[in-house]
């Protein structure tokens, strides 16, 4: 392992838990001689909540905790009772259903966060894994932003919510994002002793899968309170695997987090908490769609592989109520590092031609202080602060075992980012709020790779020894990101927004260089013979970096509510995307396309060369609405629904995307990958009384996602889903037991992610990861509450 990006990261997480530190204990005095009344003992109305109007700050904030029905911003919000009953593992199984929203683990490895909104995110599972290039969507977990998509997605629990918001993010929180975000906020202890058992047992498929979860609460004092948190995932294998009969798609997964909170004056509160995770299982399940049937969940490989992901997440976060503005400063210091290792079989097929691994670890260290207030009675203002420091190191390995010869390559990077961002709130009259807000960033990027190469002696770019670097870079982009909105509200049941956001995603690089890999495979006379007719690749090809990614967004939206239980959401949007980020299959023709030719010494030489790159390949708009909904129909019976549509095209496009030999329109007629044009569910969920102190809790939910192309070039793609989820939850003794019975993926549909990046090199033409078919589900849970 490289030891000095270890040791430089650690450096730097010391270095900003120490300013936190002294920015909390510098401002006791200060707020401690104030004459004037601390925030929590004022009375603050509610209109002095808008500065918590960008979603990210209603989880995170306990003393102004916004509705999503009183924020002017396209959310969908699920509260910890929900979670439950739907019985969330992962974030996955929200995935189908959620206007224009894909969350999807569809990659070659496990556990990453292949997310895409409104047609932005990662179109192949190459992009996914490079950490030299930025999510689109982004993963804020307590209101820490996890830095890379790789190990950001796994098992949930114990939640007080769940977020996602549609849209590009950044003026009132920390990481800027272009697509949209999604948070997670664990719960806090509370004031009083309790405790909760959980035990589910899963089957449907090959062997079970079995869930066993314990929380402990305890006020310890009257200011110090702790919580515990322990959880066990066995999953023994809902797939089998045809080579040998086997389960497959084992998961042994293990985590703990304790937290803590602490509230040593009336006026600060803290919040430490540490996570730790564990897990070790199969690689992916792959079909090859060239040797089964898409709407199968069959498939056969002779390598198992494997997924082996270990994290650590420390957050700390503080909140002190001031005079000034009767506001909040908050400060969040978060520290996480992850490492996966990860081996799957990319040929999908039994026979030993390609497999792939991989190997990446993560360190970040951030700090975000803001601060929150309202002056003359109708300015509510939010300014702060970001720091964020990433380092990174990435091993691939490529082996073709058939031709006897194999590639490493990888490279280290290092991310820093600065900002500054402010908004304001201000009410031009009792009903109508105009919104502007302004965020500045520095993102710098220093990167070192390693191209694959055919390795003669081997070598390891996280583990070491160390692998030769071929290139090098270092860049920088700054950006001004403003936002402009204006909100009316007709009367307390009615709000109307509207507002243009200009966002931006940084430039990067491909730490996965694969241009010169083919050559890798020639004989050496071969290889001379291409030198002496000068056949060598461009500086188009051997350029690894890609600049950065700008989107204006034009937004309109109502929400209306008429109950307690019943309410509609509509919102429409339109977004401009320029030199928007694609991962493109490069073929260039070394030799008129007559086929295969012979060198002089009969040796067969291939007349095309592959390089997959992330480019800036143009331009694109994409505009669509999306609707949610509920209606409680009784009391006791609600029905959901929500639905999206979303049209996404090209406006310009300066490669040869389509590989015909020229970039023109019919580049521009592809489709944006993941961009499905209709997405909708329909839910029902009813509530039985059963006497004064039990209810069976009933539900069913049909969800629906349009066909959609997987990669650049349109020929992957992920044809249409229609999953159907259901389940009952009996509640006794008001809910001190439940048992549970659910379904998930009732009617077996066959889903996999589709990615066409190796089709010249697999048998089969394409390397298919499977998500589990039809499971049943029974769960216990026991809760204590205490006084």
């Amino acid at each position: 392992m490289d030891t000095r990006h270890r040791s430089t990261a650690t450096t730097v997480a010391l270095r900003v838990f120490a300013l936190g530190v002294a920015l909390t204990l510098g401002a006791l005095p200060a707020y401690a001689q104030t004459d004037s009344p601390p925030a929590a003992e004022t009375e603050r109305p509610a209109a002095a909540q808008p500065q918590r109007l960008e979603a990210v700050e209603v989880a995170a904030e306990r003393q102004l905790e916004l509705p999503p029905q009183e924020m002017p911003a396209a959310v969908t919000a699920f509260e910890a009772e929900r979670i439950d009953v739907l019985k969330v593992r992962n974030l996955t199984n929200l995935s189908i259903g959620l206007p224009n929203v894909q969350l999807d683990d569809r990659s070659v490895a496990r556990g990453v966060a292949h997310f895409s909104i409104r047609g932005m995110g990662a179109n192949s599972s190459l992009p996914a894994l490079d950490p030299g290039i930025d999510p689109s969507v982004g993963v804020f977990v307590d209101g820490v932003y996890v830095g890379t998509t790789v190990a950001a997605l796994h098992d949930v629990y114990d939640l007080e919510s769940i977020e996602i918001l549609r849209g590009p993010q950044g003026t009132l929180f920390g990481r800027n994002v272009v697509g949209g975000a999604v948070l997670l906020e664990t719960k806090r202890p509370t004031d009083r002793y309790e405790a909760t058992v959980r035990s589910s047992v899963e089957g449907g498929g090959k062997a079970p899968n079995v869930y066993v979860s314990g929380m402990l609460n305890a006020p310890l004092t009257d200011t110090f309170a702790a919580r515990l948190n322990v959880y066990s995932n066995q999953d023994q294998g809902w797939f089998e695997n045809e080579h040998d009969g086997r389960a497959f798609g084992t998961h042994d997964y293990v985590s703990l987090r304790p937290v803590i909170s602490w509230q040593p004056t009336e006026t600060l509160d803290l919040t430490l908490r540490y996570e730790w995770q564990d897990g070790d299982g199969d690689g992916p399940a792959v079909q090859s769609r060239g040797l089964y049937d898409r709407d199968s969940h069959d498939f056969a490989v002779d390598e198992a592989g494997y997924s082996r992901v270990e994290t650590h997440f420390f957050n700390l976060r503080a909140d002190w109520d001031v005079a000034l503005g009767h506001g909040t400063v908050t400060n969040i210091f978060g520290w996480r590092d992850a490492r996966l290792d990860t081996l799957g079989d990319i040929d999908a097929t039994p026979q030993s031609f390609f497999t792939s691994g991989a190997t990446q670890t993560a360190e970040q260290v951030s700090n975000e202080l803001r601060y929150a207030g309202v002056f003359f009675d109708r300015l509510f203002l939010t300014t702060g602060f970001y720091y964020f420091t990433n380092e990174v190191l990435h091993h691939d390995r490529y082996d073709f075992p058939s031709f006897g010869r194999g590639l490493v390559g990888g490279g280290d990077l290092d991310l820093e980012s600065f900002a500054l961002f402010l908004n304001g709130d201000y009410d031009l009259t009792d009903r109508l709020t105009l919104t502007a807000g302004l965020r500045w960033t520095r993102d710098e990027k220093d990167a070192a790779v390693t191209s694959m190469y055919q390795h003669s002696t081997e070598c390891h770019v996280v583990d070491g020894p160390t692998c030769p670097r071929h290139r090098t870079y270092d860049e920088s982009w700054n950006h001004w990101s403003p936002k402009v909105g204006l909100s009316y509200r007709f009367d307390e049941q009615t709000l109307v927004y509207g507002h243009w956001r200009r966002s931006y995603r940084p430039g990067g690089y491909n730490l996965r260089d694969l241009s010169q890999n083919l050559y890798a495979f020639f004989r050496p006379a071969q290889r001379a013979w291409l030198a002496q007719r000068g056949l060598v690749l461009t500086d188009e090809f051997t350029d690894l970096s890609f600049d950065d990614e700008r989107v204006d967004t034009f937004e309109l939206g109502v929400k209306k509510t008429f109950g307690p239980r019943t309410y509609v959401n509509a919102v429409f949007f339109y977004n401009f995307i320029d030199d928007v980020q694609r991962h493109i299959l490069f073929i260039e023709r070394t030799l008129p396309p007559a086929g295969l030719v012979l060198d002089e010494r009969g040796n067969v030489v291939t007349d095309l060369r592959l390089v997959p790159l992330t480019r800036n390949a143009g331009d694109a708009e994409t505009w669509g609405f999306e609707v949610e909904g509920s209606v409680a129909v009784t009391p006791d019976l609600t029905v959901l629904g929500s639905a999206g549509y979303l049209e996404a095209d090209y406006t310009k496009m300066r490669y040869d995307v389509n590989l015909d030999g020229r970039a023109d329109g019919r580049d521009e007629d592809l489709e944006i990958p993941r961009a499905p044009t209709w997405t909708y569910s329909l839910g029902v969920q009813h509530t039985l009384p059963l006497g004064l102190r039990h209810r069976l809790v009933s539900r069913v939910n049909y969800a629906y996602r349009d066909k959609a192309y997987n990669t650049t070039d349109n020929l992957g793609f992920n044809r249409q889903q229609k999953i159907v989820d259901a389940g009952m939850d009996l509640f006794l003794d008001d809910g001190q037991w439940v048992v549970g019975l659910y379904g998930r993926n009732l009617l077996d549909f066959a889903r996999a992610g589709t990615d066409s990046a190796f089709a010249p090199f697999v048998p089969g033409g394409t390397t298919s990861p499977l998500e589990r078919g039809r499971t049943f589900g029974l769960e216990l849970t026991y809760n204590f509450r205490g006084a």
